[in-house]
């Protein structure tokens, strides 16, 4: 029997190559039948798709995805082109008016972080009360070991509400003109933001690339949000209600970070003195 499917794997994930001749049909039962085979081989991960074939559609790509994960422990996060591009990704990409909107799916922690925060708000209160009590009695040995257990008390439950918050988000992939980012969160993109293209966060932006697009950092009014990038020559910067356009002959200036000061943005080239100020946004 000849083979129309092949399975190949790379730094990001894998990439299917499909047989031009091989029908849509039968190139699915013989995937699956690999992905089957060599599941263990596979492992558990989270990775890339490359699709090659004669042509691909948001179908076809749903159709993969789902092979892939209903028969093996691999997650898929991002569709990609033979340039490791971003072309899609199966839960953040939406497509309204030709714009595609990226939102990551969070895991729900609002109901742990509430939990949490009432916890330590009826800590605070009980450790006021003693404070009262203590004053007005004068205080005694047995009171202030109530005390000590119980300052020990909230402070495990501050570590445990700090480490529930999550900073920052990771993306990978370029994104080109007319795709936006959008998250409740600082954002870390690993790719370029192309002309066109927008990202978009109410904590700080970190490009690992090049930033030639639009970026508005502290978008809830975070005016100590930044925006970091290998390459800054944005179109147009924006932190908090401040915005920002670079002079039309402005060539970048390599890795630098931009942040409100004196009212307006400024840009800095990085530094050791200026990583001492950053500041961790949740």
């Amino acid at each position: 029997m000849n083979e129309s499917v092949f399975i190949k794997g790379n730094k990001y994930g894998i990439k299917i190559n499909i047989d031009s001749s091989c029908e849509l049909n039968d190139a699915y039962k013989e995937l699956k039948e690999k992905l089957i085979s060599g599941k263990k081989f596979f492992g558990s991960s989270s990775v890339s798709l490359e699709i090659d074939y004669k042509f691909v559609d948001e179908k076809i790509q749903k159709e993969i995805i789902k092979l892939i994960e209903e028969n093996t422990d691999l997650n898929v996060f991002c569709v990609v082109d033979e340039n490791m591009e971003l072309v899609a990704h199966p839960d953040l990409l939406k497509k309204e008016d030709d714009c595609v909107e990226l939102n990551e799916i969070l895991i729900d922690k609002d109901k742990l972080i509430s939990e949490l925060k009432h916890d330590l708000i009826l800590k605070e209160n009980q450790i006021n009360d003693l404070k009262e009590s203590l004053s007005k009695a004068g205080g005694n040995i047995a009171d202030i070991s109530s005390k000590t257990e119980l300052a020990e008390n909230l402070e495990n439950v501050k570590s445990e509400l700090d480490e529930d918050i999550e900073y920052a988000k990771f993306f990978q992939g370029t994104l080109r003109s007319g795709q936006q980012v959008k998250i409740d969160n600082s954002i870390v993109l690993l790719g370029d933001v192309n002309p066109g293209a927008k990202i978009i966060s109410t904590g700080n932006i970190i490009v690992l690339g090049s930033m030639r697009g639009f970026a508005h950092a502290g978008a809830t009014g975070k005016s100590k949000a930044s925006i970091f990038a290998l390459d800054l020559r944005p179109t147009q910067l924006r932190i908090a209600e401040f915005i920002a356009r670079a002079p039309e002959s402005y060539e970048g200036s390599g890795a630098s970070i931009a942040f409100v000061e004196n009212d307006g943005i400024m840009i800095d080239k990085i530094d050791k003195g200026l990583l001492k100020d950053f500041v961790l946004l949740k």
